[in-house]
């Protein structure tokens, strides 16, 4: 039986692989989202720096902002979204992580009770042997 608990046991751990290797991706893909809406501020701020006031009268800095402000509100949806799935996901690696211990906890008391009765019957064998030799000796004494 306990073969069949470490195939089990083996079977959720590559399960709770797969889902921390998403849990990577998930988290790879909201740090590229972060960079984005840090692109987005410092494209703000750059185009804000290198305006001069001669500038200021052709170019129409409002318009730019404003779509670069919109490109920031959709990264801001996405990372949402994303952070989102991360703790759904959190919440299915802890579940995956309690059932490995589960089994793992199942295995190890099936281990001591085997343990146990392998020392019980081995003292019973002794026993048995130890009054066999009495039995024997009271024999031989009484003879």
């Amino acid at each position: 039986m306990a073969r069949g608990l470490d195939t089990l046991i083996r079977y959720h751990r590559w399960q709770l692989d797969g889902l921390r290797r998403e849990m990577a991706g998930l988290q790879e893909a909201r740090a590229k989202v972060q960079a984005a809406i840090d692109g987005v501020d410092q494209s703000i701020a750059h185009e804000s720096a290198s305006l001069t006031p001669e500038m200021a009268v052709t170019f129409n800095m409002g318009l730019f902002v404003d779509g670069q402000l919109k490109r920031r509100h959709q990264f801001e949806g996405q990372r949402a979204r994303l952070d989102e799935e991360i703790i759904q996901l959190n919440d299915r690696i802890a579940a995956a992580f309690e059932e490995i211990k589960r089994f793992e906890i199942v295995r190890d008391r099936r281990a001591e009770e085997a343990a146990k009765a392998e020392r019980q019957a081995e003292e019973t064998f002794y026993n048995e042997v130890a009054g066999m030799r009495a039995d024997r000796a009271r024999r031989e004494e009484g003879e």
